[in-house]
């Protein structure tokens, strides 16, 4: 069995069967080279008939459809938004909604020390630190001492 096995290892590292390997790579190679080139040339065929002068006016027509359905629904949109701008205004005149702000207008401060904020969170983390007093430390400890310290407390 040994023997087989040396004879075929022989006779498929030789010098002439590493010559055929050779041989059959760049055959494959040259076909895969081939065949991108064939199929690629047959597209570029492909799309010039279907693109060609004679199916031109249909590629326009579908153009041209899809255009005006595009202008259609860009028309009804600026409509919808004129509409609801237009219900917005009525809305406002009513006093319902938003209002302007007159900024000549003096400003009521009653109005603005109430309770009632739009932020109301920060407003009270604002009132908590009012009288907040910052802790005292002990500015004089050097890193040595931090250190020496650390170290006996383990």
């Amino acid at each position: 069995m040994n023997l087989i096995l040396a004879t075929l290892w022989d006779i498929l590292s030789s010098r002439e069967a590493i010559i055929v390997y050779i041989i059959l790579v760049l055959i494959i190679f040259g076909g895969l080279i081939f065949s991108i080139l064939f199929f690629e040339k047959r597209r570029e065929i492909e799309n010039k008939e279907i693109y060609s002068d004679s199916n031109d006016k249909s590629v326009k027509d579908i153009v041209e459809s899809v255009s005006e359905s595009i202008k259609k629904e860009n028309d009804k949109l600026r409509e919808d938004i004129l509409d609801t701008k237009d219900m917005v205004l009525e809305l406002s005149d009513r006093g319902i909604g938003y209002q302007t702000v007159d900024t000549n207008k003096p400003v009521n401060k009653e109005v603005l020390e109430t309770d009632e904020s739009r932020f109301f969170m920060l407003t009270e983390i604002d009132k908590r630190y009012q009288n907040y007093k910052e802790p005292t430390y002990d500015n004089t400890i050097t890193l040595k001492e931090i250190c020496e310290s650390f170290r006996n407390f383990s």
